[in-house]
């Protein structure tokens, strides 16, 4: 069985490479160990190949002006084969693949002209391509919309003609209302956390803060600026740690804009390094993948996809508005989460697990269903 993975973005980000991971992973338990999978990637080089998993860059979005110029003429001319050269294409598949996914993810998207115009040059042409193939067509959880102008009705257009969209939060399933091959799932990283036993951390009282820039007006910006400079200056041994350092989402520019000082680990060394009994992160997948090796986590969201997330997992009152938060709410609850952390939080974690194993079994069913 050979499988065409869609929307891949970069390693670089970890919070993209986990959902990459993710993907091959829940194939892997619908389909056996050898299934064979081609992934186009906005960033190929960030990713390495292993067995059964070949990685391709997608030309429109290689960060070399001359390849992305190329790339773009090669998709006009080809846009069946998503702009790669006939041989290559069939050198990755004699044959059509027998299932095409897409990554989870908030990349569908059209808001303003801006967004619309990046949507058209990494993700439209994908759509377009899967949604006219005669083999099935699985989209992963997804955050969906605000879905505007042209672009955004060319979107509900083709989503429509997939073979199965899961969406991850009420708002995108709204937004979608009049397809009918949506269903509500959680996000594959809390999917995953339904097969985990989350290691115990120590209590250390290290804190690790994890944030990023955002695209909003210049006063939620400076709002948003204030109040994590805020955050971080009132939480004691707080240590802040980078998530994503690739392409369009390099946090260390950010992070020297807040003058946060000094050198900035990535999340997973600084897991290992200072065994934190905490985590703030405006990055859901920072949240996510700190959840999963063991550490209770505050998560500020900047977008609907956190609410959903930490709702389904049963913790929602530990989810907070990353535009209208209330430091000293934070602080507060990080004292709950470092005076005893395996209490309450992993308890509402294990409740809300319950029902997101039996969803994840409806998954994996329907995944199978949508191929037989």
């Amino acid at each position: 069985m050979k499988i065409l993975i869609l929307h891949a973005y970069s390693s670089k980000n970890r919070g993209d490479g986990l959902l990459v991971d993710e993907t091959i992973d829940t194939l892997r338990i619908a389909y056996g160990n050898d299934v064979s999978f081609l992934v186009v990637a906005m960033d190929q080089r960030s990713f390495t190949d292993t067995k059964n998993v070949k990685y391709i860059q997608y030309q429109p979005a290689s960060s070399n002006l001359k390849e992305r110029l190329s790339g773009l003429l090669n998709l006009l001319l080809s846009p069946r084969r998503l702009g790669f050269d006939k041989n290559a294409w069939i050198t990755h598949f004699s044959d059509a693949p027998s299932l095409i996914v897409a990554v989870g993810g908030g990349y569908m998207r059209t808001t303003g002209y801006k967004q619309q115009l990046k949507f058209v040059l990494s993700h439209c042409m994908q759509l377009l391509y899967s949604s006219g193939q005669k083999v099935p067509t699985i989209y992963f959880p997804q955050s969906v919309g605000p879905l505007k102008g042209p672009v955004g009705f060319f979107v509900r257009k083709k989503m429509s003609k997939l073979t199965r969209v899961y969406l991850r939060d009420d708002r995108s399933m709204d937004e979608l209302h009049q397809c009918t091959n949506t269903v509500r799932s959680p996000d594959l990283a809390v999917l995953k956390l339904a097969d985990t036993t989350p290691p115990v951390h120590k209590n250390t009282k290290y804190t690790l803060l994890v944030v990023r820039d955002v695209e909003k007006s210049s006063a939620i910006r400076d709002k948003y600026i204030k109040s994590l400079l805020e955050l971080y200056r009132t939480i004691p041994n707080c240590i802040p740690v980078l998530q994503s350092e690739g392409r369009g989402n390099n946090d260390r520019l950010f992070y020297d804009e807040l003058e946060f000082g000094g050198v900035y680990p990535f999340i997973v060394d600084a897991i290992k390094e200072y065994s934190p009994s905490a985590v703030v992160s405006v990055r859901l997948h920072g949240a996510l993948q700190s959840i999963l090796d063991g550490i209770p986590t505050i998560h500020l969201s900047y977008e609907r996809k956190g609410f959903g997330a930490y709702t389904d997992l049963g913790v929602a009152e530990f989810v907070h508005n990353a535009f209208n938060f209330d430091p000293s709410l934070i602080v507060r609850q990080l004292e709950e989460l470092h005076s005893n952390p395996q209490a309450a939080f992993w308890q509402k974690i294990e409740d809300g697990l319950k029902n997101v194993a039996k969803v994840k079994e409806c998954v994996i069913k329907d995944i199978k269903d949508v191929v037989a």
